[in-house]
């Protein structure tokens, strides 16, 4: 049966699904000089995108709460196959934000290391990429087995494991913060008084770095935030939280890629500029149309 939760869940999924292959062709086609090295980062962190929310109107889950149990029941898929589904949908979302946090980390050693992360092997440097993004998705696998009662249900209930996992949660998202936060200082500072980097690099650093707060602002607001929420409200109210809380603060997780890559677009000049250039195409195509 199709409720307004499997409309609120596949609407802001489909429209990214309609936008990545062409956020996928921005970057591939319309990238800018001295945008080589991010060409890889938005081009994985689109496909991740891409993946997810392809993966939602799959999964299409009506969640259920019961003595401080959420369970996640699909309507397509069985109980097996929604575990892999929604593992996967994880691992991507993971995967975004640290690919993310990974290109300021890179724009910060272009400022303070010119040239020294292209020194790197080949093969260093994708096994640095996939020990810094992968890491902390392997981390979150574990912690859900701390509560997994069954393929498709979680114990929310305060529980030594249930302490355990959020305490991990609050130290991965306190270092990436304060990771986070060492960058932009470095960047701020550097850039500001640096004579070694082009006027352009100085500039597409700054884009990344606005790209990296906007982007984060989203993941706060409608991805940690709804969860911290629904975590707070499952242990005051308990059994009489209503289903509907936990549905609702997944709609809001499905909004991340549709805004962020939206953000993107707007952000970094060579796609802001053709996206301009094309709208105004069609506009006058239209109005010629009319005449």
């Amino acid at each position: 049966m199709v409720t307004f939760a499997n409309y609120a869940f596949t609407i802001p999924a489909t429209l990214d699904i309609i936008l990545e292959p062409y956020f996928i062709f921005l970057v591939i086609r319309k990238s800018g000089a001295g945008m080589d090295s991010y060409r890889f980062f938005l081009f994985s962190i689109s496909i991740c995108n891409f993946t997810f929310s392809l993966l939602v109107p799959i999964w299409s889950a009506e969640f259920v709460f019961a003595n401080s149990t959420v369970c996640a029941i699909s309507a397509h898929l069985s109980s097996l196959a929604e575990f892999v589904v929604f593992d996967v949908m994880q691992v991507m979302g993971v995967t975004i934000i640290q690919l993310t946090l990974l290109m300021l980390i890179y724009a910060s050693f272009q400022l303070t290391h010119p040239g020294k992360v292209l020194c790197m092997s080949l093969g260093r440097r994708i096994a640095i990429i996939l020990a810094f993004t992968q890491t902390p998705v392997f981390g979150l696998l574990i912690c859900n087995y701390f509560i997994l009662t069954t393929f498709n249900c979680f114990n929310v209930a305060l529980t030594p494991a249930f302490c355990i996992v959020c305490g991990s949660l609050a130290l991965y998202f306190s270092s990436y913060l304060a990771l986070a936060g060492y960058c932009i200082k470095q960047i701020s500072g550097i850039s500001k008084t640096s004579h070694h980097a082009s006027s352009n690099t100085v500039k597409l650093v700054k884009s990344v770095v606005k790209n990296f707060v906007i982007t984060n602002s989203v993941i706060v607001f409608f991805v940690a935030m709804p969860i911290v929420v629904g975590m707070l409200l499952m242990l005051l109210i308990g059994n009489s939280l209503p289903v509907m809380v936990p549905q609702m603060g997944f709609c809001f997780v499905v909004f991340y890629p549709l805004l962020s890559t939206s953000a993107s677009i707007l952000i970094f000049t060579p796609y802001r500029k053709h996206t301009a250039q094309l709208f105004k195409d069609i506009r006058c195509r239209i109005s010629v149309r009319h005449d």
